[in-house]
């Protein structure tokens, strides 16, 4: 009898910390938890749990589109203005967790009572494809000459 009562209020706190201690996928986001061993787990929906020295990183899934304008020197010494457009996302699996951590700087999560680190694709984009994604534009661009693009907009002006 004497000992009832310390079991039984043992057994409640171990129920509530277990069932309190979930926390919902936020939509548009992949969880990845890192276990102090080097054992990843990924999390797509639902609830994850995150234990001691776990860390855990909200990689945004969404799809995303970044558009830039630049003007760019043709050929025949003529500016050109161009819209590149380049939609991407992160595709979270085993094979590309390790790539995802190196290339992209993570940040502490801001997501209110959730802690952990985010990996945002904004951040990556600024980082590593704007400035690839202007290289291969200009270098493709500048190669031709605007009298051709001049030539088929007079061509089709008259021929309407």
């Amino acid at each position: 009898m004497k000992y009832k009562l310390p079991i039984l209020t043992f057994g409640l706190l171990l129920i509530m910390i277990l069932s309190g201690c979930g926390k919902v996928v936020p939509p548009g986001t992949t969880v990845i938890i890192l276990t102090p061993s080097g054992e990843s787990k990924i999390i797509r929906q639902g609830l994850y749990l995150g234990w001691g020295r776990d860390k855990i990183y909200f990689v945004d899934t969404k799809l995303k589109s970044y558009a830039k304008n630049l003007k760019i020197l043709c050929a025949d010494d003529i500016n050109m203005d161009v819209s590149v457009k380049w939609v991407g996302s992160f595709a979270v699996t085993e094979n590309t967790i390790n790539i995802i951590k190196a290339k992209v700087p993570a940040s502490p999560s801001n997501r209110g009572d959730m802690s952990g680190y985010e990996l945002s694709l904004d951040k990556f984009y600024k980082i590593a494809m704007d400035d690839i994604i202007s290289s291969i534009t200009r270098t493709t661009i500048s190669k031709y000459k605007t009298d051709k693009r001049r030539n088929q907009k007079y061509n089709q002006e008259k021929s309407n």
